[in-house]
């Protein structure tokens, strides 16, 4: 058995740090996360494009599309922070995101795996507030 003498006032300290970060950091980084997402859909809606920029086609009779025409489903958005971030739209934001057989696809929220970089940017902007916060720096 080895034994260890000294102080380990900056270790105990360290250790409280993680802790810390475990417990708080992450559900604030959730909900910080969650309100930049939230600013960040804000913003699709006035500009009229999907999380990854492209500009939403306009109806088939050359009119803006209703994501913009109307503010329903903009003002039915609900982003959470809660194991993650949730992002919640009222019907017919699914139709629009993936199409219909008579209607294109107007994403908006990212389609596939990667985070588009305005999200991504978003998202870890929110965490290195956090983590600063919570790191005391």
């Amino acid at each position: 058995m080895m034994r260890m003498n000294g102080n380990f006032d900056r270790l105990i300290g360290i250790r409280e740090g993680l802790e810390r970060l475990t417990n708080e950091g992450m559900k604030g980084i959730e909900h910080r996360a969650a309100v930049a997402i939230d600013l960040q859909l804000e913003k699709q809606f006035v500009a009229g494009e999907s999380a990854a920029g492209e500009r939403w086609a306009n109806k088939v009779d050359g009119s803006p599309s209703h994501l913009q025409k109307t503010t329903k489903m903009r003002r039915s958005k609900r982003v959470a922070g809660v194991g993650g971030i949730k992002v919640s739209l009222d019907k017919p934001a699914g139709f629009h995101q993936g199409g219909t057989k008579k209607m294109v696809a107007r994403p908006i929220v990212p389609v596939g795996n990667e985070l588009p970089p305005n999200w991504d940017k978003a998202i870890r902007g929110a965490a290195r507030e956090v983590l600063a916060e919570v790191g005391g720096g």
